[in-house]
């Protein structure tokens, strides 16, 4: 963490900080952003909607299979 941010204070070794994972560590903070949240609220929205859409479909996969398959 402590390399990564002394490598942030610099730009001439912009080839070293795009390669260290922590370089881009708190890009996805600002989704957690109380002004943010609407969005955070509609995205759990949608995965939990395509959740239930998938279990629906797997349901009448499973409910119209030949049991003796």
């Amino acid at each position: 963490m402590t390399a990564a941010s002394m490598l942030g204070g610099t730009h001439i070794l912009y080839a070293v900080q795009r390669d260290q994972p922590m370089h881009y560590w708190q890009d996805w903070i600002h989704l957690f952003d109380s002004a943010e949240s609407p969005h955070l609220v509609t995205g759990t929205a949608v995965q939990h909607g395509a959740i239930a859409v998938g279990l629906g479909v797997a349901a009448v996969v499973l409910a119209r299979r030949d049991p003796a398959a």
